[in-house]
Parts: structure tokens; sequence; C-alpha cells
């Protein structure tokens, strides 16, 4: 059989113009013709990290001066390598937390952490502080320098104050714990006050106007120095007190005082001290809540007038 010229052009189409034509107008429209030797520009490589950073630098300044101080200072301090604009953000965070309690530590590590603490407060731009926190090992040769950090949290105006200082036992100090200075039992700013291993002894009135919460842990208090702390505090809500030492009778007479909060009694002490300490009477006309927890609920607790509290808890 023989082809005509017309037969002869259609056989001689080339397949792939063929398969085309069979497609969809859809697959054609999807289709475009591409020049030989036409590459398809590439796609431009993302950073991922650049642009995590380009939209938190697209947050205003206050939102990420407040990450920063929900971070560790050191943490915080590191981000400055980020940008240009991220260089002196920490300097405005408004709080400030250090802390030095590596299971291993020498008189150079202290010496290196005091240095630390200097040169951050030095580049501080903060106005007011709302907390300031130091935790660490102590030795009593380094009491100046603890003293110079309550001094600028004063300066600063801080609203919360935390001391836990801890001996380092490093044999060359003594074993005397840090004595919180005098002015700081004059300063009407703290809000919320918190000391470990410190020596309380206020030797004048106290006068912590605007104090709502205090906790006060390790160390030895007397009635006397409980007294004038509550005497001192006329808007005091929360008290906390915890491995402690040296009194057996607690009365709260401050009609603002709502909630106690005992923990545990001194870990160390002599037969003496261990008999007089276990037993505490508890004077708190106005409580309303009482925790009392630890070994500390062991004891021969007697409650005196806590007409009104509302809960207790003794584990």
């Amino acid at each position: 059989m023989s082809l005509s010229n017309s037969d002869r052009s259609i056989n001689n189409y080339p397949a792939k113009a063929e398969i085309k034509n069979e497609s969809s107008d859809s697959d054609c429209s999807r289709r475009s013709y591409r020049s030989p030797g036409y590459q398809p520009a590439k796609r431009p490589r993302t950073d991922r990290r650049k642009t995590a950073i380009d939209r938190l630098s697209e947050l205003p300044d206050h939102v990420l001066v407040h990450m920063l101080s929900l971070l560790p200072i050191r943490e915080a301090i590191q981000t400055l390598v980020l940008s240009r604009r991220w260089k002196s953000l920490w300097t405005y965070v408004p709080s400030l937390h250090f802390r030095l309690f590596n299971s291993c530590v020498s008189v150079r590590d202290i010496q290196r952490f005091v240095t630390f603490v200097d040169e951050t407060l030095i580049r501080s731009n903060r106005s007011k502080l709302e907390k300031f926190e130091v935790l660490c090992w102590y030795q009593p040769n380094f009491a100046s320098d603890v003293n110079r950090w309550t001094k600028f949290a004063v300066w600063k105006g801080a609203k919360e104050l935390h001391l836990s200082l801890p001996l380092a036992g490093l044999g060359s100090g003594g074993d005397e714990c840090y004595e919180l200075p005098q002015y700081l039992y004059t300063n009407s700013s703290f809000g919320d006050l918190g000391f470990s291993r410190c020596s309380v002894v206020p030797e004048g009135v106290v006068a912590w106007k605007s104090l709502t919460r205090l906790s006060i842990g390790c160390v030895k208090l007397s009635e006397d120095v409980i007294h004038k702390i509550l005497a001192g505090s006329p808007v005091l809500e929360i008290l906390e007190l915890y491995k402690f030492k040296g009194f057996n009778r607690l009365r709260v007479s401050n009609s603002s005082v709502k909630k106690l909060i005992l923990r545990n009694v001194w870990p160390i002490c002599t037969t003496e001290e261990y008999m007089d300490s276990s037993k505490l009477e508890i004077s708190a006309p106005n409580l309303r809540s009482l925790e009392i927890t630890g070994c500390l609920a062991r004891k021969n607790c007697r409650l005196g007038d806590v007409s009104l509290m509302q809960r207790s808890n003794l584990t």
C-alpha cells in the first residue's frame, strides 16, 4: 500500500511532538519553550540562622531587653556579637543575676567572678533595676566586693535583692558569714528580699516600708532581730524562714502578714541547741496560711493565737 505525501509527513513527525499534541490544554499552558543551553536560575540559598536573627531584630527594643533579662547574664552579654544593634542591648536588662556555684572552686575562680561582676556593673546603662541577685561561694576577704555590689543595687533602686553566700571553705579567710551592711536595713525601695548564709543583725531600726516578701535562711536569728524586722516591715505579706536556729518563740503581730513558711531545722547544732530548737511556739493572730515542711514538721510546735488561719500544711 502506497502512502500519500500527506501520510508520509504525519509519520515523519517527531514522536515528542506527537505526545505533546495529545496532551491537554492545561498541560500545554504549563510547558514553555526552552532554548538550547538554557539553565534555570538557582534559588538563592538562605541562612536560616541569619533569617531568625533578622526576625528578632524587627522586634522593639523593650521586647528584646525583656528576653535578655530571662537569660543568665553571661549568655545575655554574648548576644553583643549578633549585630551592631545587639551590641548594647544587654546593658539595659532590668534584672542582674550572678551565680558561681561550681562544685570545685578556687580563690582564683572567685577573683575572676568578682572581676566579671564589677565589669558588668560598670557597663550597665539601666537607670533602675528590678532585681539584683548574687549566688556564689564566699570568703570574708571578699566582703568589700559584696558591699560594693549591694551599694550598686541600692543606688539603682532595685526592688528585689537576693544574696546567697555559702562559705567556700578554702582555708584562707576564716569562717565568718557575710554580715549585711547597716544601710540595707533602711532602704525603703525593697519589695522582695532574700538572704541565705548572711548574718542578719540590725543595730538600729529597720525601715523596709515597701517590703512584701522576706526570706531568710541558713542563719542564726534571735527573737529581738525578728521583732525589729517585723516592726520595720509594715506591709510584709509573706515571711519565709528555713534552716534557722536561735529562737523558740515566733510572734508575728503584723496585721499585714498573711503567710508564714517554715522549712527545715538547722542541720548542724549542739545537743543543747537541738533540744532548745525542738520546741517552737508560734503566735500570729492575723495569719491566713501556715506551711511547716521538712524536719521542722517533727518539732514540738505549739500554736498560740492563730484564730484567722484558713490553711495549714505540715509535711
